[in-house]
């Protein structure tokens, strides 16, 4: 383990693994390749036994931080790594994902700086990621509600996080899988902080696929947490409801007039 002290950054960049080397490799030289150098990068390895940590100890000199060591969980590790942080803002990339192009931290951290000028306080920000591999894009919504949050999720891959707001909404490590959606429904709720699309930089990172995201754990998980929070997502649910409703009855509707119109023009033509 090792922790050097840079000073103040307005960033730290964080990764984590657990026995995923090819992946490992991928996302630090993506990290260390930035132009822009002004950052901390932080790496938390969960005791790896397939190469990492050796590459890890390798790579140390471009880590502000780094420990190989057993922990308990993904939640437990990214908790480390906030913990260890001294930046501004903290931006996950964890093992497997990439930034786009070496110029992504300098382009992200000048609107950071330029937005929150402007507005005279830390904002969150949101960018746009892709999978690897395949045509999967998200794409920050025009604004973050309690609705969008109910019906998806916001990707650590593409959120530039204030630290003290980190810190005060950190990981759940009773959860395994939707912690990190559930930091963002907390912070959305206390609403301290206002989500800002970053528009410069049009696409932030490529995340590894899992299939972990759309598995009957997360949605177990995310229904156990929302029952938790029944008075705050009762309205929600009441509402995703009707409006499913509305929008049967709407197809439903159209469908109609749809098929009146054309057996019309059918009528009309068959008199022809």
């Amino acid at each position: 383990m090792t922790h050097k002290d840079n000073g103040s950054y307005m960033l730290s960049v964080i990764t984590i693994n657990y026995n995923n080397f090819s992946g490992l490799k991928r996302t630090v030289v993506s990290v260390i390749n930035q132009s822009w150098k002004e950052f901390e990068y932080i790496v938390i390895d969960g005791g790896s036994t397939d190469g990492s940590a050796e590459y890890i100890s390798e790579m140390k000199n471009h880590f502000a931080f780094w420990v190989s060591e057993p922990d308990t969980g993904i939640y437990n590790a990214m908790n480390k790594g906030l913990k260890a942080a001294n930046g501004e803002y903290v931006y996950f990339l964890n093992s497997g994902d990439c930034l786009v192009n070496d110029k992504v931290i300098g382009s992200v951290l000048l609107e950071i700086q330029n937005v929150n000028k402007e507005s005279g306080k830390q904002n969150i920000f949101l960018g746009s990621t892709k999978q690897i591999g395949n045509d999967d894009w998200f794409s920050p919504p025009d604004s973050v509600t309690l609705y969008h949050l109910y019906r998806s999720a916001l990707p650590h891959q593409g959120l530039f996080l204030p630290r003290g707001l980190a810190l005060r909404f950190m990981f759940k490590e009773d959860y395994r899988i939707v912690s990190d959606w559930i930091q963002s429904v907390e912070i959305l709720l206390a609403g301290t902080s206002d989500y800002v699309n970053i528009k410069e930089q049009k696409l932030i990172a490529f995340n590894e696929a899992f299939g972990a995201c759309a598995s009957p754990m997360m949605q177990k998980e995310k229904d156990k947490y929302i029952a938790q929070q029944e008075s705050v997502f009762r309205r929600i649910e009441n509402y995703d409801m009707l409006r499913k409703k509305y929008d049967e009855l709407n197809y439903i509707r159209n469908k109609g007039l749809l098929n009146r119109a054309l057996w019309k023009c059918m009528s009309i033509i068959s008199r022809k």
